[in-house]
C-alpha cells in the first residue's frame, strides 16, 4: 500500500492506486523534485506469476494515478522508476531485463539497452549527468554524460544539424588511478552533435579558447582519433567526440621519434572558458563550455596561465628541433647523392665530407639518432636536446605552477638550441653556399633547402 503525509508524518492517507491488486508489492516510490504533487511507484508482482510492467503516476497528491508502462515488453516486470531531477519530463525505469526512457514523463517507453547486458536493474540514480545502475549480479553501470537525452526536443529531427549544449568538464589526467577492476569513463570533453543525415561534406570541430582563437581542429575527411581520442563521426543521427584537451603535438622526425621519459604530446588546455565549433558545409553552431580544476587543488588561475605559456613554449621549442633535424636529414642526402656522383671529384667529395662534418656537429647535439627508445640505451648514448625539451613536460605540467628551476632550465635549453640553430643558419648560409659553388663548376645541380624557422607552433 502507499501512504501519504503532509505534517511531518503525523497523519497518514492511504493513496494506493485502486487498481493495484493485494500482495501487490510497491519497489520503488518517486516524489519528484520539481512538482509537490507529482509522484511515481515502480510495482511488481513477479512473486504472484504476474511478469507485467506496472509503473503508476499521480499528478494530484495520489488522488488519482494512472499506469504509464506503454513500450515495455509485456512479460518484463519493473524495479524501479527515477525522475531526472532537471528535466521532469525525462524518466528511466529498471526493469528484470535492463532499462528504459520515456521523454514524455511516462507515456511511452523505449529501450535504453545500449551495451548493457540482460540483467535485472535493481535501482537507478542520476549523479551529475551521469545515469547510474545496480544490477542484480553485473556490477553497477554507468551511462556517461546523458546530456542529450535530457536536451532531445521533438523537433529536432527536421533540423540538418544541432550542436547540444556541453557540459563542464574537469581536468584531469594529469595523477595515477585506483587499482579497482572497473572499466573508468573517459575524461576530457564530450560534443554531442545531431545530423539528419550523412551530409557529404565533412564535419569540422573547432575548439577554440574563451576569446575564440582556435586550439585545435578535428574533421571527419581524415580522422583517425590518435592515440585515446575518438574520431570525428558523420553518421545519421548522434554523434559523441571526446576532446582529450590537448593542444596540437610537437612535430616529430621523419622516420620515428624515440624518448626516454617525454613525449610529443601537447599541454592540456587548462581550467577556464572554451569553445567548440561544429562545422557541415556552409552551416554552424557553437557551443561555450568550461574546463573546471579539481576542487581539491589550490592553483591560481594565473599560475596555470604561465605553466601553459611555457608548456607551449617547450613544445615549440621541440617542434623547431625536429624540423632542423629533418632539414639536415634533407641537405645530406643531397649532399651524398652528389657525392656518389661526382666520386672522382675531390673537390666535390671533399666539400661533402666538410659539409656533413658541419651538419653532423649540429645534428648530434639536437638528438642521439643511435637512441630507439630502450632504456638501457641511455647507459651508453646521452640524452641530447630533443629529450630534454620533450621531458619538460614532466616538470612544467602536473596541478601546480612552475617552479622557478624549472623555468631556469627550459631558459638553459632554449639558450642551448640558438647557439646550435646559429650554427646549423651558417652551415646553410656559408657551408651550402661554398659547396653549391663547387657543384656548379663540376656541372651538377645545386643543393636546394627550405629556409628553416627558429620558433614554430603546430598547427
Amino acid at each position: 500500500m502507499i501512504h501519504l503525509t503532509r505534517d511531518g508524518g503525523k497523519t497518514w492517507n492511504d493513496v494506493t492506486p485502486a487498481a493495484i491488486q493485494p500482495w501487490t508489492r510497491i519497489n520503488i516510490i518517486e516524489a519528484s523534485s520539481r512538482e509537490a504533487a507529482t509522484a511515481y511507484a515502480a510495482v511488481n508482482r513477479y512473486q504472484m506469476d504476474d511478469f507485467h510492467p506496472y509503473i503508476y503516476r499521480t499528478h494530484d497528491y495520489g488522488k488519482t494515478w494512472t499506469l504509464v508502462a506503454s513500450g515495455i515488453p509485456e512479460d518484463t516486470f519493473v524495479r524501479t522508476v527515477r525522475q531526472d531531477p532537471a528535466h521532469p519530463q525525462l524518466l528511466f525505469a529498471g526493469t528484470e531485463t535492463g532499462v528504459y526512457v520515456s521523454f514524455d514523463d511516462g507515456d511511452h517507453w523505449q529501450s535504453l539497452q545500449l551495451n548493457l547486458p540482460i540483467v535485472p536493474v535493481t535501482d537507478l540514480t542520476l549523479k551529475d549527468g551521469d545515469l547510474v545502475a545496480s544490477t542484480q549480479g553485473r556490477a553497477f553501470w554507468i551511462l556517461d554524460n546523458i546530456t542529450p537525452l535530457e536536451q532531445l526536443t521533438s523537433g529536432m529531427e527536421t533540423s540538418a544539424m544541432h550542436l547540444f549544449t556541453v557540459r563542464p568538464a574537469y581536468l584531469s589526467g594529469r595523477g595515477g588511478r585506483g587499482g579497482g577492476r572497473g572499466v573508468a569513463g573517459p575524461s576530457g570533453v564530450f560534443v554531442d552533435y545531431y545530423l539528419a543525415q550523412g551530409p557529404p561534406q565533412p564535419v569540422t570541430l573547432e575548439f577554440q579558447d574563451a576569446g575564440g582563437k582556435p586550439i585545435k581542429t578535428f574533421t571527419s575527411a581524415a580522422s583517425s582519433g590518435g592515440r585515446g581520442q575518438a574520431a570525428v563521426t558523420a553518421e545519421p543521427g548522434l554523434n559523441r567526440f571526446n576532446w582529450d584537451t590537448r593542444y596540437p603535438d610537437a612535430h616529430g622526425i621523419e622516420g620515428g621519434t624515440f624518448f626516454l621519459g617525454g613525449s610529443l604530446r601537447g599541454p592540456q588546455a587548462i581550467p577556464g572558458q572554451y569553445k567548440v565549433k561544429l562545422t557541415v558545409g556552409d552551416q554552424s553552431a557553437t557551443q561555450d563550455f568550461d574546463i573546471k580544476k579539481d576542487p581539491r587543488v589550490a592553483t591560481t588561475p594565473a599560475e596555470y596561465q604561465k605553466q601553459l605559456e611555457l608548456l607551449l613554449e617547450a613544445r615549440d621549442q621541440l617542434s623547431a628541433a625536429h624540423d632542423a633535424i629533418n632539414q639536415i636529414h634533407a641537405v645530406q642526402r643531397q649532399v651524398d647523392a652528389a657525392a656518389q656522383k661526382a666520386s672522382g671529384n675531390p673537390d666535390v667529395t671533399g666539400g661533402a665530407s666538410k659539409l656533413n662534418d658541419e651538419l653532423n656537429s649540429v645534428l648530434h647535439q639536437l638528438y642521439e639518432p643511435r637512441f630507439t627508445g630502450f632504456d638501457d640505451q641511455t647507459l651508453i648514448y646521452p640524452l641530447q636536446l630533443n629529450n630534454r625539451l620533450a621531458a619538460m613536460q614532466n616538470y612544467l605540467g602536473g596541478d601546480a605552477g612552475p617552479t622557478e628551476q624549472a623555468r631556469q632550465v627550459l631558459a638553459q635549453l632554449s639558450s642551448e638550441f640558438d647557439r646550435e640553430f646559429a650554427k646549423l643558419k651558417h652551415a646553410l648560409d656559408v657551408d651550402l653556399a661554398a659547396f653549391n659553388s663547387q657543384l656548379k663548376t663540376a656541372s651538377l645541380p645545386a643543393i636546394t633547402v627550405s629556409p628553416v624557422a627558429r620558433t614554430t607552433s603546430p598547427e
